[in-house]
């Protein structure tokens, strides 16, 4: 009899055992299958995007044809108001264009940097550092978006005429270097 109840006791215990089993092989299929869903889920958004820079920088391909035929457009036409003005020197309204052009980049760059210092805040540090080697506020923000100074026309002259973005990013720097006061924020790319 007590063999018996042993047998009995144990198989008890065997179908307890064996119904945990099950349920935690239940629980584990179902938290595989959400995951498999969910990689599937990732793998198509990621076709997507990935499909959208295709297609972006196609545009951005065909756009380049377009930019430079403008910039040159605007060159010659910088050239035909100097000659018949009769002077080598930039045009009021070319200064103001500049500028116009410097404070917009500096802006889209500050709201760039400030994204994406957001999105990873372990990148704080380390820019932090950067602009306090060369005496900058790192732009947050608030302070993105916010409107520049405006500067006096004497000033505005001594700022550089070019129209190419990359001529701003080495201009802006030389500017922000020599001339804190116009845009504190538009140096990160020469710290880097």
């Amino acid at each position: 009899m007590v063999k018996i109840d042993e047998l009995n006791l144990f198989n008890e215990r065997s179908d307890q055992e064996l119904k945990k089993a099950k349920a935690i092989k239940q629980s584990m299929e179902k938290n595989f299958d959400t995951v498999l869903k969910q990689e599937a889920l990732f793998q198509e958004q990621n076709k997507e995007k990935q499909a959208l820079i295709l297609q972006l920088n196609k545009d951005i391909e065909e756009q380049k044809p377009k930019l430079e035929r403008v910039i040159k457009q605007c060159s010659r036409l910088s050239r035909e108001i100097q000659s018949l003005k009769k002077t080598k020197t930039e045009t009021q309204e070319e200064r103001d264009i500049d500028l116009r052009e410097l404070k917009s980049f500096s802006r889209t760059i500050d709201k760039l940097l400030a994204d994406v210092l957001e999105a990873n805040p372990d990148l704080t540090t380390p820019f932090q550092m950067h602009f306090q080697q060369s005496n900058l506020e790192l732009p947050t923000i608030a302070s993105a978006g916010g409107s520049q100074s405006s500067r006096s026309p004497s000033t505005q002259s001594s700022l550089p005429s070019t129209r190419s973005p990359k001529g701003l990013v080495a201009k802006s720097s030389e500017t922000c270097v020599g001339d804190l006061t116009y845009s504190d924020h538009c140096c990160w790319v020469a710290l880097l």
